[in-house]
């Protein structure tokens, strides 16, 4: 959280479980030991630390922290317009908290519905174990909204502006997600949103709906395509990477990820019935120009590699490619 003026000193936010026993600037996390299977109950605490002092301050509910998404990302911006950061947290059971950076809470939404329990226990799935709420100026009239997925919901209230139906996770890699993106995709000068799928203007109108309609996955937009007057929609789906025309949502080009597993990687139990997590490799696409000459590359990270990919070569759709490990998602993110 960057100072916002003078005397302000910069902080650093996020969520974890466990618990913080070291509170310097190692960060140290005492957490569970990892079986191959996430408890269902394990949620996430909030915590703020004044990076000059290594003061914490903390918003859970220590030890069965059951509140917050507890590998999820954080958002920030001036949801009320009052010149101050606010943060946004992902609920473990389908719901936003926005709170003050002093961790004192603004509102909680309805949005994204909660999961559905599961068998006779009564007890909720966690609905998402790493999304990432999106604080924007959808309509530039000066005023942020959150989306997450396929909702929008009010920055200064937490009022749900709308939930299209159909699936809560699209833009998901399984239980892996969402993330949702936000462009121009029609050229109107006003900003839209892409969740997997799908894709909305800031007032739910859909623009179009892929013709694979149960695909899900990650989106960037850019235009990448030389031969097409882009942009595209770079959709990272079901070990797949679709290229979408941004306009239609037609499917460009697509590149078939290598090596990458689409079976079962962990369990999720309930306390009564074990709740299997599907995999299908493929992180958040980052699409930059990173050599510097005037066209964006698309690089993709999966279960066991880096590649960077060139969807206009017909014989090296896959430029190269580097080894790497995630064998706990398959859905590795990276940055340029």
């Amino acid at each position: 959280l960057p100072p916002r003026r003078a005397g302000d000193r910069p902080r650093l936010a996020f969520v974890s479980h466990g618990r913080i026993v070291d509170a310097s600037f190692r960060l140290n996390v005492e957490a569970p030991e990892f079986t191959g299977r996430m408890p269902v109950e394990l949620g996430g605490v909030l915590r703020v630390v004044d990076l000059e002092t290594g003061e914490t301050r903390s918003w859970g509910d220590p030890p069965r922290f059951t509140t917050l998404a507890p590998t999820a990302s954080l958002a920030a911006g001036d949801l009320d317009g009052d010149g101050e950061l606010e943060l946004v947290a992902l609920g473990a059971w389908g719901h936003m908290v926005a709170f003050e950076t002093d961790l004192t809470r603004i509102w909680m939404s309805n949005a994204p519905p909660p999961a559905p329990p599961i068998g006779s226990s009564g007890r909720r799935p966690l609905l998402s174990v790493s999304g990432a709420p999106l604080v924007v100026d959808l309509e530039g009239d000066g005023t942020h909204e959150v989306v997450f997925g396929h909702c929008v919901v009010e920055g200064a209230t937490g009022e749900t502006r709308f939930c299209l139906d159909g699936d809560a996770l699209r833009g998901s890699q399984g239980y892996w997600g969402p993330l949702s993106q936000v462009a121009d995709l029609d050229g109107d000068g006003r900003l839209d949103v892409v969740a997997g799928s799908l894709a909305f203007t800031a007032r739910g109108e859909v623009l179009w709906r892929h013709e694979e309609e149960e695909v899900q996955g990650f989106a960037a937009v850019r235009d990448v395509l030389r031969a097409h007057p882009g942009p595209e929609v770079v959709l990272v789906a079901k070990s797949r990477v679709l290229f979408l025309d941004a306009r239609s949502g037609r499917t460009l080009a697509q590149v078939h990820l290598p090596g990458a597993p689409s079976e079962t990687l962990f369990g999720c139990p309930d306390m009564e019935n074990p709740l299997p997590i599907p995999v299908f490799a493929g992180g958040p696409p980052l699409v930059a120009d990173v050599d510097g000459d005037g066209a964006a590359e698309v690089f993709v990270a999966n279960w066991g590699q880096l590649l960077r990919l060139d969807p206009e070569c017909e014989d090296c759709e896959i430029r190269w490619s580097t080894p790497i490990l995630d064998p706990m998602s398959a859905v590795t993110g990276i940055s340029a």
